[in-house]
């Protein structure tokens, strides 16, 4: 599944546009508590249509961290306010002729997920950072359990003022399946896990680099995103998460000096006595020290 771009500019209008064969079209948001401070309170500032994605009587603290299902209306104050959340991973949009209890309905039912176990596993698919990573690795059946009676998701990408788009093709969407017992496969965890070492580690490093050129590249993972995934590959089995983060702030900063990383880092490794003394080099050269940045290691 590739998802197609939107500019951040064009998604009102994209929204609310009636597809094709359509009469109707409803725009929701799920919006998560955890990333949005006091988020009920301020739904009801809006009088928005809403509703918490968990069941039953939850405890305060609960209830400012919970997923909730909002309606949107276009050109409101309530849109226009969520819209200026694209780029803090408040939540996801999403486009349905569904109404909203069956949707509702839909998007309680895979809260909790599988592993290959049976074990249980808390689905957090409103995040867009996970969505966006879980969508073009997932199998058809997981895919037609996801959509069910969603046209379009929309979720913001990793670049700034952009986001994707993710739609089933006409002749696999089948929004009335039947029900599905959601479960994720070992590998699908391992990708997901490598995902989101990758982000946070994107995010740190947006955060601290002095350089503007290493910044813009950050800005593109058709560059950084392949080469990461080479250098966690040939890392990760042997050396800790802040050794991996080295190399790849190094290998970043080579990219701007217009240098062959993969050379470079076999050049460090050759003269170094040991990968630890190469790491202090670097270290001493100003290639961040990591010693905050705590990370599980990605699986192997």
């Amino acid at each position: 599944m590739v998802p197609i771009q939107i500019t951040k500019a064009k998604l009102e209008q994209t929204l609310f546009a009636i597809p094709d064969n359509y009469t109707v079209n409803n725009v929701y948001t799920i919006l998560d508590g955890a990333s949005v401070n006091d988020l009920p309170a301020t739904l009801k500032t809006f009088n928005a249509d809403f509703i918490c994605l968990y069941r039953g009587e939850l405890d305060q603290e609960m209830q400012l961290v919970a997923p909730y299902l909002v309606a949107l209306q276009q050109n409101t104050d309530l849109f226009h306010w969520v819209f200026s959340g694209i780029g803090h991973h408040w939540g996801i949009f999403i486009v349905t002729t569904a109404d909203f209890p069956t949707l509702r309905k839909h998007f309680r039912s895979f809260l909790m997920i599988y592993d290959t176990e049976k074990e249980p596993i808390y689905f957090r698919y409103y995040d867009p950072r996970v969505l966006r990573d879980f969508l073009p690795v997932s199998n058809k059946e997981q895919k037609n359990a996801l959509f069910g009676p969603v046209l379009d998701y929309y979720v913001e990408s990793k670049i700034t003022d952009q986001l994707y788009r993710f739609s089933l093709p006409a002749g696999e969407h089948q929004p009335n399946s039947p029900p599905y017992q959601f479960i994720i496969s070992q590998q699908q965890m391992k990708q997901l896990t490598l995902c989101a070492f990758m982000e946070r580690n994107r995010a740190f490093l947006m955060q601290r680099s002095r350089k503007n050129t290493l910044r813009d590249i950050l800005q593109q993972p058709e560059i950084w995103k392949p080469l990461w995934t080479q250098l966690l590959s040939d890392t990760r089995s042997h050396h800790n998460t802040h050794d991996s983060a080295i190399l790849i702030s190094f290998s970043l900063d080579c990219v701007c000096e217009q240098l062959d990383p993969i050379a470079e880092i076999k050049r460090l490794q050759q003269s170094a006595e040991s990968y630890y003394q190469m790491k202090s080099f670097l270290e001493a050269k100003g290639y961040l020290r990591f010693s905050e940045f705590e990370l599980d290691t990605p699986a192997k």
